[in-house]
């Protein structure tokens, strides 16, 4: 299956466990059976055995929409009779809405392309027609159940979006994004955080912000199983800047207890949050760079902890981010500078073999044996088993 990050796999790993034999493989079930028997505890307490036969993948798909099961046939809706609006007219790929009392025109874009009954390009005229001839105060694009499509189509958004100076504007526009936000959706999350005076809201994306993409089939030579392979490289972004998702400034969680009863935590923060300039760092790296290069490596410190500490940053991942930029100095042979990165990064996350591993390989490079070896052994202390330790060690003990 693939995966492309710990979103991902929270969006769609789960769809696995309704194969028998994944079930087998994984050992949950002891033999490979098509017929699985659960064991289930009612509302009121009593234990039940309810036995599910296999069907066809092609048949439990087509009763899924945008990640989410349709209310038909034998299905039941574990949701009372409030559905939120980003789980209203699932038939189609976007919808949009005009929150009268909040002057807000809210959009659900679940798929990038044309739908059955009206095209991308009618669809956003129509909603910035009404934009520009009424009175709007905020605009909320919701792509937290968008999987991709055509990228193409993602300019239709953005040009409308720059050319409407009233909500394209820090605190009138969010966009939600989630762990189906994907593929040609992700350039599309990309381009907005470039181009746009956008606020995210929700969770991580399920995509790493530069990505393979589009596939074909090859069937293996010796099993005669067919894989799907990605063949086209999307980056969108510089390569230091790789991250394994977009991050949101706004972070939101949905509750299994939220969402039966119909609530939707991520459009309330969205329409609720004031935004007040200066709140917030939207370039948390660009502000540590800067400090580091001013050579204020106190405020540095105070800074990246106070970051570390905020929760709207728990899904940035500011030690691996370090460690790239610190890799980054050595590359270009700044050794120097590449060892106060990681020694910056050992003070705050002292129990990771990567960063002992990687100063020590900084100090070989810069000719200090003595401080590689003990790099070396703390970094064996944490994972003697660490990918390159006995090699670097090996090199180090060959020059003295």
């Amino acid at each position: 299956m693939p995966v492309e990050n710990e979103q991902y796999f929270k969006a769609y790993g789960l769809i696995y466990l309704t194969i028998p034999e994944v079930l087998h493989a994984q050992g949950i079930t002891s033999t490979l059976k098509r017929t699985i028997t659960f064991k289930l505890l009612t509302s009121n307490h009593v234990t039940i055995e309810v036995s599910f036969g296999s069907e066809k993948w092609s048949n439990t798909q087509n009763n899924v929409r945008y990640g989410h099961t349709k209310f038909d046939g034998e299905w039941m809706p574990v949701q009372n009779s409030t559905v939120p609006l980003y789980l209203r007219y699932m038939n189609e790929p976007y919808d949009f809405e005009y929150i009268e009392s909040l002057k807000t025109v809210y959009v659900r874009q679940s798929e990038i392309g044309d739908g059955p009954k009206e095209t991308m390009d009618a669809f956003y005229q129509r909603i910035f027609e009404f934009i520009d001839t009424n009175d709007v105060k905020r605009f909320i694009l919701d792509l937290r159940l968008n999987g991709g499509g055509n990228n193409r189509k993602n300019q239709i958004i953005i040009k409308n979006i720059l050319q409407t100076p009233k909500i394209n504007i820090r605190g009138k526009f969010y966009a939600i994004i989630g762990r189906r936000t994907f593929s040609a959706c992700q350039n599309l999350v990309n381009e907005l955080e470039k181009y746009t005076n956008v606020l995210f809201v929700g969770e991580p994306t399920a995509e790493n912000v530069n990505f393979f993409g589009d596939t074909y089939p090859l069937r293996l030579p010796n099993s005669g199983i067919i894989v799907n392979l990605s063949f086209a490289w999307w980056q969108d972004k510089p390569d230091w800047e790789y991250a394994p998702w977009t991050f949101p400034h706004l972070p939101v969680e949905l509750t299994f207890e939220q969402f039966k009863a119909g609530k939707d935590p991520y459009l309330s923060k969205a329409l609720k949050y004031k935004y007040q300039e200066g709140d917030f760092i939207f370039n948390p790296m660009e502000t540590l760079q800067s400090l580091f290069l001013s050579g204020d490596m106190r405020g540095l410190r105070e800074m990246l902890l106070n970051l570390i500490e905020d929760q709207r940053f728990q899904h940035f991942d500011f030690q691996n981010r370090l460690e790239i930029a610190g890799l980054n100095l050595i590359n270009s042979k700044r050794y120097k500078q590449g060892i106060l990165v990681f020694r910056i990064i050992l003070e705050i996350f002292p129990e990771t073999a990567k960063s002992w591993y990687n100063l020590a390989f900084a100090h070989y490079l810069s000719k200090d044996d003595d401080l590689a070896i003990k790099a070396l052994q703390e970094a064996g202390e944490i994972d003697k088993t660490y990918p390159g330790l006995s090699i670097l060690k090996a090199r180090i003990l060959r020059n003295q």
